[in-house]
């Protein structure tokens, strides 16, 4: 297993090994959100479980929109006084269908990118790590 807590983005790892990241989180200080490796089956299954496990500002209500998912965590995360982040995700290709799975990583990564924008987070940048399996 590879994989980089030092570089924020979005990362495709093989072989996750959940108790491996969370030591390696510790070292770095970083929470470590990890999703389950079933039930995240769908759009919005996806939404659901964030909502219940990653700050929202404002909180979702809804799954219909990428964009309010997008604003809500990166915001929610950005309020957080923890500079770092991990977020597990084991078993990516059971969500479908596959182009729905594409905007979930893509939305991950512009929260990530976003996140690491000084400016746009007016210098509190956060360094987020996403761990795709």
């Amino acid at each position: 297993m590879t994989f980089d807590l030092k570089a924020p983005g979005v990362v495709h790892v093989p072989d996750l090994d959940v108790d491996a990241i969370r030591a390696a989180a510790k070292v770095h200080g970083a929470v470590v959100y990890v999703m389950p490796d079933t039930g995240i089956t769908d759009r919005a299954s996806f939404f659901a479980w964030f909502r219940a496990h990653v700050p929202q500002d404002p909180p979702l209500v809804s799954a219909r929109s990428w964009d309010a998912f997008r604003d809500s965590i990166r915001s929610g995360l950005l309020d957080e006084t923890p500079r770092r982040f991990v977020i597990v995700w084991p078993n990516s290709a059971a969500m479908g269908p596959p182009d729905e799975r594409q905007n979930a990583l893509d939305v991950l990564a512009q929260i990530v990118g976003d996140l690491t924008d000084a400016r746009a987070t007016r210098g509190r940048t956060k360094h987020v790590s996403v761990l795709v399996g």
